[in-house]
């Protein structure tokens, strides 16, 4: 197994010294964005091997094709973001958890730095969205569980395309790469339904 970055190291060093009940959540949030980051590989280094086969060679070029249109005609420059593909090996990126107390139209919020409070938690693995699902019903909320194919670092990291999406039809392609575009000039702190109530087709 690659090892972890320095800097995602100190970040769960200085998660760990916080005593934070959690750190848990944090610790699988930063070694599963650190995945994607160490999986990720260039798409014209991809388009130049020819081991790689079609479908996926004409995904990723497809991709290409969408990227530059965004950037030239809708004025939306990826920052690098969706230059690199990253297979991570299973159907889904992320799988979300919402909740609101029972018989209730409220959803429950959490913390987050950067983004404020947002309507959901995700996990990289579904057995941390489960337990967490458990933990809530227990405690008397209504809760759902979602699995997520896309979502956006904001800017923060340069996102690349992922084999959880990368094979869909073109124009449900077209709308998730643009959407997460979006997100890194447009994107209200606490605004969860700003930011994502219009769209809920696998995306973030």
């Amino acid at each position: 197994m690659t090892p972890l970055p320095r800097w995602i190291s100190a970040v769960l060093c200085l998660l760990a010294l916080t005593g934070c009940s959690t750190v848990g959540f944090y610790q699988q949030a930063v070694t599963g964005q650190a995945e994607i980051l160490m999986k990720r590989r260039a798409v014209d280094k991809l388009l130049a091997d020819p081991s790689v086969e079609d479908p996926l060679r004409g995904r990723l070029e497809l991709s290409r094709e969408l990227l530059s249109f965004a950037e030239e005609e809708l004025d939306m420059p990826s920052g690098g973001s969706y230059t690199g593909y990253s297979d991570l090996g299973r159907p889904h990126v992320v799988w979300v958890v919402h909740a609101s107390p029972a018989l209730s139209m409220e959803a429950k919020r959490w913390w987050y730095p950067f983004v404020g409070r947002q309507a959901y938690r995700g996990y990289f693995r579904e057995s941390g969205a489960r337990r967490l699902e458990g933990a809530l019903l227990a405690s008397g909320y209504d809760v759902w569980v979602s699995p997520v194919d896309a979502y956006s670092t904001l800017g923060y990291f340069r996102d690349p395309l992922l084999n959880t999406f990368i094979h869909r039809a073109e124009p449900l392609l077209a709308e998730l790469l643009f959407h997460e575009l979006a997100h890194q000039r447009h994107f209200r702190r606490g605004e969860t339904e700003f930011n994502d109530g219009a769209r809920r087709s696998g995306g973030a």
